[in-house]
């Protein structure tokens, strides 16, 4: 495969995915990662859900509010 076509290839790829979908890609990802790590470094003996409820918090809310994080601190 030349260059060229690998280019247009991941060029297609990032055109496809506008600026709020990928922000909202990213805070998924960043959040549910730090969520089950926070939880495994604190051994938390439920902290294989820190995933799911890190994920349903963050995707049922649209936007970050402080709420939102204090909803996650309580749970």
């Amino acid at each position: 495969m030349s260059d060229s076509s690998t280019n247009e290839a991941q060029s297609g790829v990032n055109s496809e995915l506008s600026d709020a979908t990928q922000n909202r890609i990213l805070r998924f990802t960043i959040g549910v990662a730090l969520a089950t790590f926070l939880a495994a470094w604190i051994d938390w003996p439920l902290a294989f859900v820190a995933p799911i409820f890190t994920a349903k918090f963050l995707f049922e809310k649209r936007v970050l509010h402080i709420d939102i994080v204090y909803e996650l601190l309580l749970a």
